[in-house]
């Protein structure tokens, strides 16, 4: 909590009501950014492996399960084949 937020508590007849404004700005922009996700390390990781995701599934006609089987096999990376396919579909589809 900060001093702008600690000031001008009370209420007052002749009392200025923009300090209190700014208060519930500041107090709902940090409930907004609580809220918003951060993207998670495999995501990111499969992201940079895009490329490479793209042409075994268009070129190489691999399936998302073969594609998986792939990336643990020759990248170390371990991830669930329906969450390629999840990535798939929100990124091509």
């Amino acid at each position: 909590m900060t001093a702008l937020e600690k000031a001008h508590t009370r209420k007052a007849a002749g009392h200025d009501l923009e300090p209190l404004r700014k208060i519930t700005r500041i107090q709902a922009e940090r409930i907004r950014a609580l809220k918003k996700k951060k993207e998670s390390p495999k995501r990111r990781k499969l992201v940079s492996l895009w490329g490479l995701v793209k042409q075994l599934h268009m070129e190489e006609h691999l399936s998302f399960l073969d594609i998986a089987a792939f990336l643990k096999r020759h990248k170390s990376f371990k991830i669930n084949y329906a969450y390629i396919q999840r990535v798939w579909k929100e990124l091509e589809g």
